[in-house]
């Protein structure tokens, strides 16, 4: 992981919780983020992590797909990364991070998608440290 602490004004999900909402489907995340500008750092790129805890309760083989989005205008997105991370009934699933492609535009957002059951139980942390 990053040793850049979690902002508040960094995060797509602070503690949201999955109970309901999760189903199979594509969430899209509470707040999108503003780079300030387009591209960034390629010496010193920001991460993407993610954390689902609190006993996480889906179905068998759920999953949850996590996929950065860009935007110019913070309204017409597009993906430029994907990533996936597996459920574990009953428990938390670990941290899971991935760099920011240098290349992107000015506004980024997650996007969840899950797949073959739904996620009924867990909170979500997810955000660029």
């Amino acid at each position: 992981m990053s040793n850049r602490p979690f902002d508040k004004d960094r995060m797509f999900d602070d503690a949201r919780s999955m109970a309901s909402g999760f189903t199979v489907t594509t969430v899209t995340s509470t707040n999108s983020i503003d780079m300030g500008t387009a591209d960034g750092d390629e010496l010193n790129p920001p991460r993407v992590a993610a954390h689902i805890e609190g006993g996480v309760t889906t179905g068998a083989n759920g999953t949850i797909t996590i996929v950065l989005q860009d935007s110019a205008d913070n309204s017409s997105f597009a993906t430029i990364l994907t990533g996936k991370v597996s459920s574990a009934q009953g428990a938390d699933i670990n941290p899971y991070s991935f760099f920011v492609p240098p290349k992107h535009r000015r506004y980024l957002r997650t996007q969840y998608v899950v797949a073959t059951n739904a996620f009924t139980a867990g909170t979500l942390h997810c955000g660029i440290a």
